[in-house]
């Protein structure tokens, strides 16, 4: 959960993009021992909403290996 919200929150030049309508990617780029890896967040313009309550950014988290951009969270 920190990560994803270090990654909604990195705010730096290359650290998202929005590749399509409503939607953006957002990375995040630590080290996990000496191996450099990224945690991507692809999420939509909405909100998670339930119960009436609202849990703020839905989407889906993952993480890549290596120090990458927007571009380089595409999953084949």
């Amino acid at each position: 959960m920190k990560l994803w919200d270090k990654a909604i929150s990195n705010l730096a030049k290359g650290s998202f993009s929005s590749p399509y309508s409503g939607g953006t990617i957002f990375t995040y780029q630590y080290k996990a021992g000496s191996a450099k890896r990224t945690m991507c967040v692809v999420s939509d313009a909405n909100d998670y909403v339930y119960g009436g309550k609202n849990y703020g950014v839905k989407g889906t988290a993952y993480w890549v290996a290596g120090h990458v951009g927007p571009a380089g969270c595409k999953k084949d």
